[in-house]
């Protein structure tokens, strides 16, 4: 079950990859991967409660982000070739 401050955490922990994202777009790529794990974990634990919509929104958003960066990164190999 999913309490508040699990909720809190993952807010801290995208607060801190929004403030990297800023600084450096590419230096917040190695935590992609870390926080969507996190989020999917989460989004698991609450299904059926009240955090679920959150968080299931979350996940999805930070997976889409992470298909993007890739999608991005292979098109800049195959350029880069």
């Amino acid at each position: 079950m999913v309490k508040q401050k699990d909720v809190d955490a993952m807010l801290a922990e995208l607060e801190h990859a929004r403030r990297i994202l800023r600084q450096s777009r590419e230096a917040v790529y190695p935590q992609i991967d870390s926080l969507v794990e996190r989020a999917a974990v989460l989004h698991k634990e609450s299904i059926g409660g009240k955090y679920e919509p959150a968080l299931c929104s979350v996940h999805t958003l930070l997976d889409s982000m992470r298909r993007g960066v890739k999608a991005q990164q292979t098109l800049n190999q195959s350029v880069a070739a």
